[in-house]
């Protein structure tokens, strides 16, 4: 038997049931390729959400298992169940920890509770949903794992005293009732979260000992199975079409207050000659509170100016958004030409940057295809903020790419010999020894700053920052030779992701090669 390789999207899909084609997600829609011509379609379902990663897929029904969106900007995600072949829907539901197809249906544990999940196992219909719970052993030492392409449960439970010792290992299946057999310990780093199915109903399973790693097969024919009762028949809806509408309704801009309507005149004309989103006041709520951190908006900042703030806020953004080169916020759209950069205007920012809860100016982080950009619009100082911000982003950018272009171990041969990096804020200001701003290195320096040495992504935002917003500053800069190669590392991996094409006149790379 020959064989063949192909280009993909990524390696994250799994092939036809057929072995012709390869189901994928691309841009956050479900595409098909065709192996042998190369060639990519989009799969039209009915499922309009965007789509996060393909979790399970059985061939002898063509049915596919999808992480789905279920929040505009943020990345909740839900289960969806699509027929590859035809588009149909069969089912859309939220609220589980994991869910894996059977046979006949799909088998789901809820996340409710931590230790005793209710387990649920249910056609698509949702009509012969059972509820597992009442016979699966319900202590606080025991924990269950849905083997992924099977009908079978693994069920473990923990030495009361010990809870890292096993005190019994089960395999549960459903046929015409609950069955389970019991199963002889292997050793107790036995991994149930590794078990996997096997053409002709065998399972695999990691077993960890002091030797190395073994693998175990796991043969149910051969186990004796005795009943554990019927399960409770429950009611069950698969098929939530509240998800979609609530979607729906948080991909449509809520209206800001009267006083603020020409401020956001303002920033639609920014997002549409620039190719980013921009959020401020009310229409920051609904995303700040699930972000991660203690975003204040600005409308909820007793702020008597709010709307002099944001027009501020947005001149700013203007004047750092025009350092950039032509089309560049372009490249963070996904694929679809969708989502990309989004801006938000709020008040104080709170971050977990170490054990305590500090304020900062700004904070970036990553959300699936959206790259937030928090900014507290009641600060001084913007342009350096934004660009500071919009460097984290980049750099997210590059690390989804290609992480070896800024990877910790080269860019750590630049600092001084037995430097490490503090990882805390607290108390960054008093170490001032190797910097250039705040000490007295010169070009001897190191780094920009103190604050450039709590970890390597702000070393880095804290050049960017410098070399963006300030001619005189940044002149000097480069005059130290470490700081000098540190840049170089930079615009290297921003040419190696980004497309430079028409770039001509880049403002980070002026004193640069001077």
């Amino acid at each position: 038997m020959g064989s063949t390789s192909f280009a993909c999207g990524n390696s994250g899909g799994t092939f036809t049931a057929d072995m012709t084609g390869y189901y994928y997600i691309r841009a956050q829609r479900l595409c098909r390729l065709d192996i042998e011509t190369g060639e990519t379609t989009q799969v039209e379902t009915e499922l309009s959400l965007p789509l996060e990663s393909i979790a399970d897929y059985r061939m002898a029904d063509d049915v596919l298992l999808i992480n789905v969106h279920t929040q505009y900007y943020l990345t909740d995600l839900c289960m969806g169940v699509v027929e590859a072949g035809t588009g149909r829907l069969l089912a859309l539901a939220d609220g589980m920890e994991t869910y894996f197809l059977t046979s006949d249906g799909v088998m789901i544990q809820y996340s409710e509770l931590v230790n005793n999940s209710d387990l649920v196992r249910t056609g698509w219909s949702g009509e012969a949903a059972l509820r597992l719970e009442d016979v699966l052993p319900r202590t606080a030492e025991k924990r269950s794992w849905c083997v992924p392409m099977s009908d079978y449960q693994i069920v473990m439970g923990y030495d009361p005293k010990n809870a890292y010792n096993l005190s019994s290992f089960r395999l549960y299946r459903f046929r015409d009732t609950w069955e389970f057999a019991e199963i002889a310990k292997l050793t107790d780093k036995m991994d149930p979260g590794k078990v996997v199915s096997l053409p002709g109903g065998n399972l695999l399973a990691l077993d960890y000992n002091r030797r190395g790693t073994k693998l175990a097969l796991i043969r149910p024919e051969l186990l004796e199975f005795e009943s554990a009762g019927l399960p409770e028949e429950t009611e069950l809806s698969l098929t939530d079409t509240a998800i979609v509408e609530n979607y729906e309704e948080q991909s449509v801009y809520v209206e800001v207050p009267e006083i603020l309507s020409a401020v956001r005149e303002r920033a639609d004309e920014l997002e549409q000659r620039y190719d980013i989103t921009i959020l401020m006041s009310n229409q920051c709520d609904s995303i700040i509170e699930q972000c991660g951190f203690d975003i204040q908006p600005s409308s909820d900042a007793a702020l008597a100016a709010e709307e002099k703030l944001l027009r501020s806020a947005l001149k700013d953004l203007e004047d750092s958004l025009e350092l950039y080169p032509e089309a560049f916020f372009s490249q963070f759209r996904n694929e679809a030409q969708e989502r990309g950069i989004l801006v938000l205007l709020v008040a104080n920012i709170t971050a977990g940057l170490d054990d305590d809860n500090v304020d900062v100016l700004g904070v970036t982080y990553d959300m699936g295809d959206w790259y937030p950009i928090a900014v507290d619009v009641t600060t001084r100082d913007l342009p350096a903020t934004y660009c500071h911000e919009i460097w984290h982003a980049m750099e997210n950018k590059i690390m989804d790419s290609d992480p070896m272009l800024l990877n910790d171990v080269r860019w750590g041969e630049l600092n001084p010999q037995g430097f490490s990096y503090k990882g805390v804020v607290e108390g960054y200001y008093n170490d001032t020894e190797h910097t250039y701003l705040d000490g007295d290195a010169g070009k001897e320096s190191y780094f920009v700053d103190a604050y450039g040495k709590t970890i390597p992504q702000e070393d880095r935002a804290r050049l960017m920052e410098y070399i963006m917003t300030s001619d005189y500053t940044a002149r000097y800069l480069m005059e130290a030779p470490v700081l000098y190669s540190k840049m170089e590392m930079m615009i290297a991996a921003v040419r190696g992701v980004f497309d430079t094409d028409g770039w001509q006149e880049v403002h980070w790379e002026r004193f640069h090669n001077t």
